[in-house]
């Protein structure tokens, strides 16, 4: 009778156990999900910020301005630069549809992501690039991409250039320079 008693005891010890060692790994579980997620997105804007910061370089920049316009006038270095320059964000891209389409990017992150895309393709020369490094995507990524160029405005660099100026000149205070003359 002890026996019996201290097998059932020794019984539903070992259930409470196993209850808190399940309870422990889904926490544990659900504590991976979220840094998992903010290492994805870290490194998402890591890139991304990468990619934006070569536009720094004068000679880049240059080339980026001309081909982004649709300049044919470019040369084969600008070219070079402009579609290597490309296929970084469509890398980027490419990666954050994946992450997207397996449950690692969430919602408004996706949204972001397909905004900031979108902006880029009001450009023709991103459309360009897009047209010429197509073939070398899934085809499931490719006709995602090729939704994002069909949503996107057209609106030019020297559109956008256009819409700087304006955006500065309705903003109160003085400029640097009203400002360096005082």
């Amino acid at each position: 009778m002890i026996f019996s008693a201290i097998s059932t005891l020794t019984g539903i010890v070992s259930a409470a156990a196993v209850l808190a060692s399940l309870l422990l790994v889904r926490r544990q579980l659900q504590e991976s999900h979220v840094y998992q997620q903010a290492l994805i997105q870290q490194g998402r804007a890591s890139r991304s910020a990468d990619i934006a910061m070569r536009l720094m370089s004068p000679d880049f920049a240059e080339a980026y301005h001309s081909c982004m316009c649709g300049d044919t006038d470019v040369t084969p270095t600008q070219l070079v630069q402009f579609i290597g320059y490309c296929r970084a964000v469509f890398l980027v891209a490419e990666d954050s549809y994946l992450q997207h389409r397996d449950g690692l990017l969430d919602e408004p992150g996706f949204n972001s992501f397909g905004r900031s895309l979108r902006s880029l393709f009001e450009s023709p020369g991103m459309k360009a690039a897009w047209a010429i490094l197509r073939e070398r995507y899934d085809s499931e990524f490719a006709t995602y991409m090729d939704s994002v160029v069909n949503e996107a405005r057209h609106r030019p660099i020297v559109i956008q250039h256009a819409l700087w100026k304006a955006t500065v000149s309705n903003i109160n205070g003085p400029t640097c320079e009203a400002r360096e003359a005082a």
